[in-house]
């Protein structure tokens, strides 16, 4: 037996485990985009752990400050724009270099 070949069936099966994973997070009625990382990570060391999203919901929704939750998301969405403008012509630029 050669070793490549024993380890193949452990790589199938690991390739299948996080779609099971998000499929079961989100399988539980009304959710969003972020409480995938909300539910595995549980808010990580003292709620440390966000994304954008849900810092956003957990300043606006949950602690009943909607303005503040409001201001947050405006003020993020150029930064996040500008931030996915420069991605996207970096990836363009790689795949016209051929990388």
């Amino acid at each position: 037996m050669v070793l490549g070949e024993a380890r193949k069936p452990f790589t199938e099966l690991r390739r299948g485990v996080p779609e099971y994973c998000v499929l079961a997070v989100l399988r539980g009625g009304e959710s969003y985009a972020f409480d995938i990382v909300r539910v595995l990570t549980m808010g990580g060391p003292h709620d440390t752990t966000h994304l954008f999203g849900s810092y956003a919901f957990n300043l606006g929704i949950e602690s009943g400050d909607i303005p503040l939750g409001a201001s947050v998301s405006l003020f993020m969405f150029p930064i996040l724009a500008a931030l996915a403008v420069l991605i996207l012509r970096s990836v363009r630029r790689n795949v016209r270099e051929g990388r």
